[in-house]
């Protein structure tokens, strides 16, 4: 493959046409006045202040994330600057959608944050071929808001979810090691769950068991049925990430999770909650593909090498 041909169309943004426009997924508060003191290690003085986690639908670069670029409204019309603003601890190289802020954010019995504003700039990475969710050169969140703050007591719920490349993920690996660790050698497709805020179990059941709990529904000919992992992932990071673990190679459309079997650091329960899995839009100015390529990537804008189409599993051929 030619890289000189390919990466203009990769990165082209008059081709691309910004299909997929990043924006906000969640805003969650976490924790009122009672971050823990071991939250000190990231972020100093962030022990008995307020957490809140700002999940977006694209990958952020952390290397532009800077608290005064993020501004939170409270109740009665002031505003406050995160302490501080992160990426720790979902900052696995599939991750990083998810801010995880300290400060002081307001009250939630009296006056709780409401709005939550990207005032300054921070920028996303580019999407590559093997990205499903999303298919965008680097973006701004500038001038995103969100008034649908998900309230201290309300519980987490799914804020994101798309299918993993499992060529790219450490299948058959401790959990500890690296992306998609957890998850057997032979496992057919890894789905990413991210919630709206950290959890673990709400039961005395182990984290490991909380596959059970999860419905993934697919397309099967036009037809939605119901799969269901064998296994969840991820797990012992501190994070708000789950990977579900598949047996089956049916194209993922909506993923849910019964109520009350995870809770926040607050101990807040979830409700049932669900989630549309996230696919990449086809850029504009670039041919989709038929075929069997096609089938594996499940309208992921596979596109060509144009000096080599047999050869090409990835990107551009312009129309």
């Amino acid at each position: 493959m030619k890289k000189s041909l390919l990466l203009p169309l990769l990165f082209a943004g008059n081709l691309l046409a910004q299909t997929d426009p990043v924006k906000i997924q969640t805003v969650f508060v976490g924790l009122d006045n009672t971050v823990p003191i071991n939250a000190n290690v990231i972020c100093r003085n962030a022990a008995g202040k307020d957490g809140l986690v700002l999940t977006v639908s694209h990958q952020v670069d952390g290397s532009t994330l800077q608290p005064t670029a993020i501004r939170v409204y409270k109740a009665n019309g002031d505003s406050a600057t995160p302490q501080c603003a992160l990426l720790a601890p979902a900052n696995e190289s599939n991750e990083n959608r998810s801010i995880l802020m300290f400060g002081e954010f307001g009250n939630d019995a009296s006056n709780p944050p409401v709005r939550l504003k990207i005032v300054g700039d921070i920028f996303t990475k580019a999407s590559l071929p093997t990205d499903f969710a999303t298919c965008a050169p680097v973006q701004n969140l500038r001038g995103l808001s969100s008034n649908n703050i998900i309230q201290l007591l309300a519980g987490p719920v799914i804020a994101f979810a798309q299918r993993q490349d499992t060529t790219q993920m450490q299948l058959g690996q401790p959990q500890t090691i690296g992306v998609g660790a957890g998850c057997p050698v032979g496992t057919k497709m890894v789905i990413q769950v991210a919630w709206s805020g950290g959890i673990v179990s709400a039961t005395s059941e182990n984290d490991s068991l909380l596959y059970k709990y999860y419905t993934v529904y697919a397309d099967s000919a036009g037809t939605t049925v119901k799969r269901f992992p064998y296994k969840v992932a991820d797990l012992n990071d501190n994070d708000n990430y789950h990977d579900l673990c598949m047996n089956s190679l049916l194209k993922p459309i909506r993923v849910e999770f019964v109520a009350g079997k995870v809770q926040d650091p607050n101990g807040d329960k979830n409700p049932l909650t669900a989630r549309d899995l996230t696919y990449c839009s086809t850029a504009t100015g670039f041919k989709k593909l038929t075929g069997p390529g096609e089938e594996i990537l499940w309208g992921h804008p596979q596109l060509v090498d144009i000096t080599n189409p047999s050869k090409s599993t990835v990107v551009a051929k312009p129309q």
